[in-house]
């Protein structure tokens, strides 16, 4: 069981490097952005000396690009799942049951987006977790590996469109999840009541 500073300080560098990732993805877009305004261009003579200045400039931004999605390819981080269990005692989805395209996960297993849905949702910080699971009862929290998804919106075979920005805060998007372990009920508690304390004051 990992102690509380550790997943304290777990939940910092996934936030910092989630952070990273937005800001990659941001460039990316400008890079695409960039390369259609330069394909759209007339192939009429008038216009070649142009697009042969620009060349360099696409090359450039082309390479760019290519760092951004690998680093997308080889990035993992660390996370944490909120989770219940249905009445055969199987670990599923607190909100999306598995007849809608909920997933269900055990210990070590890497779970990926049902057909017809979209990227897998976890949180960044232990205290993201922690406030979500208070709010539901029945639910546990587990710590989680995960691959992050360049992709801003969820759905599912039944759910409309949910758009990242309309997420619970610390919310991350995934290609893929792997629960490890269940975060102590006595931790969960514990962040909860220090949050009390600051709200009381």
């Amino acid at each position: 069981m990992k102690t509380d500073e550790s997943l304290m300080t777990i939940s910092l560098n996934t936030a910092k490097k989630l952070e990273e990732l937005r800001e990659l993805a941001e460039r990316m877009l400008r890079v695409m952005d960039y390369y259609a305004w330069i394909a759209e261009k007339p192939g009429e003579i008038a216009h070649a000396l142009d697009i042969l200045k620009e060349k360099e400039k696409v090359d450039k931004y082309l390479a760019e690009a290519g760092e951004i999605l690998e680093k997308y390819r080889n990035i993992e981080l660390t996370g944490f799942k909120v989770l219940k269990r249905n009445k055969f005692g199987a670990l599923i989805s607190c909100h999306v049951p598995p007849e809608q395209g909920g997933c269900i996960y055990s210990v070590g297993k890497i779970v990926y987006p049902d057909e017809g849905c979209g990227p897998l949702s976890v949180f960044a910080t232990i205290r993201a977790a922690a406030f979500y699971s208070y709010r539901i009862e029945g639910t546990t929290v587990w710590s989680c590996k995960f691959k992050p998804s360049p992709i801003n919106r969820v759905w599912t075979k039944q759910l409309p469109t949910c758009l990242y920005d309309c997420l619970p805060c610390e919310t991350a998007l995934a290609d893929w999840v792997m629960i490890t372990e269940e975060v102590s009920p006595d931790l969960i508690a514990r962040i909860m009541e220090n949050q009390f304390k600051i709200d009381a004051r």
